[in-house]
């Protein structure tokens, strides 16, 4: 990961920090700032000694420190305040295989919840060492325990575990004894949710009862705007002794800030958590540990500005639907009318080298004698249609690639075959939730109304068949958090199919530099 600018870790503000001026003040609220190490620490001056009647003072807020990182998919601000009175907590972030990382909180406490300073290194290893191996969180926290307890233990184990994978744009993530640790705030849901789970504290016995105390969360897939929130047991609060508020600060901070950048929202959920504490401390209250919080934000692909030169958008017109179709060099297409409000497309394209003789005027020939025959019943299946072009060319998909796609303008219905290429994904009209209709084997069908939209994706590259933009976002590289999810989230900004059509192009690009758009097609429903 590399280091991001340096801002203030009580306003959140940007800072200008000269080389040779370690110490330096925020322009904007004025606190008094230390850089070390790459990171900005406040620094507070000491109170003076009060007299024995006076009034108790309100708690001194430590000093903090925020420092972000970014990494190749995900950017990341921790901001941190040592509390002098609590007990150390094991609070770590580190690098795993694969470009994942993992963040970690353990802690050992009492039969009351109170913390207890324990040795925590042999599960912190045991911890490290198998995520690396195994990637599975819930094993982990068992194997930490594992470690715990091959000295005597009577104590009990806190441990919360987020384990972000950017190859899906995903976090799993486990907890026991600290169930809000791990907050997720969604951009698609608008509000913030709890992932960690609600297993208890583990303690010795974990190990041997028939119960499941080593389950993961349910893992999440991250979109572009969403952060992800780690706090600490110092910000939560456990057991009979501490301040136990800290959740409510951080969920009221993110769900008022959903979408802004993690640096700030760390900022404003420490100043949050103070504020209320002030509010709430009694004489013998003091926070239940460090306060610590990280936030985290996937990274969207550098974008794609050019539309791959030798592909030309052809687009057609019927009275309910518009077309668009990324043709190479020697492709063939052609766009019939038929009887009875309908239309169909043909689109021909050699998988090397040219197409076969009059392969287009064969292929039409035989789909528009099952398309449009009056007097058959069958003249609405493009995907016989399709088999009857491949026996007219002599050819299979191994050699041609076909899709025949028909509309019926009448009932704003879409059947369609393809040969060669990806099934199409359904869109609605102000989203990525649209009908997804059936689908079979070699083609299938869906209701289209104004707005709404089918993407065939061609050939582009990921694992089976999908027809939906959920489903897609499981299989496709970078998941919800990617150019192309993000650009078929938002299609309905763009009108146009051909326009619409070349942002989801060079969306698939920015993903997938070497992708393939050979069948990329936009159908869209339009206004009479």
């Amino acid at each position: 990961m590399r280091l991001q600018a340096l801002h203030c870790p009580s306003c959140g503000a940007p800072l200008d920090v000269p080389p040779s001026a370690p110490r330096l003040t925020c322009a904007y609220c004025r606190s008094s700032l230390v850089v070390h190490d790459e990171r900005v620490s406040t620094q507070r001056p000491r109170p003076p000694p009060r007299a024995a009647d006076a009034e108790e003072a309100p708690y001194l807020e430590p000093e903090a420190t925020l420092f972000s990182w970014e990494g190749a998919r995900f950017e990341l601000s921790t901001i941190e305040q040592v509390v002098p009175e609590a007990v150390p907590e094991l609070f770590a972030g580190f690098e795993v295989q694969e470009q994942r990382f993992a963040l970690v909180c353990l802690r050992v406490v009492d039969a009351e919840g109170a913390p207890i300073a324990h040795p925590l290194e042999p599960a912190f290893a045991a911890l490290k060492e198998s995520l690396g191996a195994d990637r599975d969180p819930g094993l982990a926290a068992n194997l930490a325990l594992e470690a715990l307890c091959e000295k005597p233990f009577a104590h009990a184990l806190e441990v919360a575990i987020a384990l972000f994978e950017p190859s899906a744009m995903r976090v799993v993530p486990y907890a026991a004894g600290v169930g809000e640790a791990l907050v997720w705030a969604s951009s698609e849901e608008g509000r913030c949710v709890t992932l960690s789970g609600h297993h208890e504290r583990l303690e010795r016995k974990s190990l041997l009862e028939a119960r499941e105390h080593f389950t993961n969360g349910r893992p999440v897939q991250l979109a572009a705007s969403d952060l992800v929130l780690f706090a600490s047991a110092g910000v939560l609060g456990r057991g009979a002794q501490g301040y136990g508020n800290g959740l409510r600060a951080v969920l009221d901070t993110a769900n008022a800030h959903l979408g802004e950048e993690p640096l700030r929202v760390v900022t404003l959920a420490k100043n949050a958590f103070w504020a209320d504490f002030q509010r709430h401390r009694s004489s013998r209250k003091v926070p239940a540990g460090d306060v610590k919080l990280v936030a985290v934000r996937p990274i969207l692909p550098p974008r794609v500005d050019r539309f791959p030169e030798g592909l030309e958008v052809k687009t057609f017109r019927s009275k309910r639907f518009e077309l668009a179709l990324a043709s190479r060099p020697g492709d063939a297409i052609a766009f019939h009318e038929l009887h009875d409000e309908r239309r169909v497309a043909v689109w021909l394209e050699a998988v090397e080298g040219p197409l076969p003789e009059g392969a287009l005027a064969k292929a039409s020939a035989a789909v528009l004698a099952v398309l449009d025959r009056r007097e058959h019943g069958d003249n609405d299946n493009p995907r016989q249609a399709g088999r009857d072009a491949y026996a007219a060319l002599g050819v299979g998909p191994e050699r041609v690639r076909l899709a025949v796609v028909q509309v019926f303008d009448r009932y704003e219905r879409v059947k369609y075959f393809r040969g060669g290429w990806k099934q199409p994904l359904g869109l609605g009209p102000r989203g990525v939730k649209g009908d997804a209709g059936q689908q079979f084997d070699e083609g299938g069908e869906a209701t289209v109304h104004e707005g709404a939209r089918l993407f065939f994706p061609g050939l582009l590259d990921y694992d089976g068949q999908v027809g939906t933009a959920e489903a897609f976002a499981e299989v496709w590289s970078g998941g919800k958090a990617s150019r192309l999810y993000e650009a078929l989230r938002v299609h309905w900004k763009t009108k146009r199919s051909a326009a619409a059509l070349e942002q989801l192009g060079k969306a698939a690009l920015a993903d997938q530099p070497h992708a393939s758009l050979s069948g990329l097609a936009l159908v869209t429903g339009v206004a009479p």
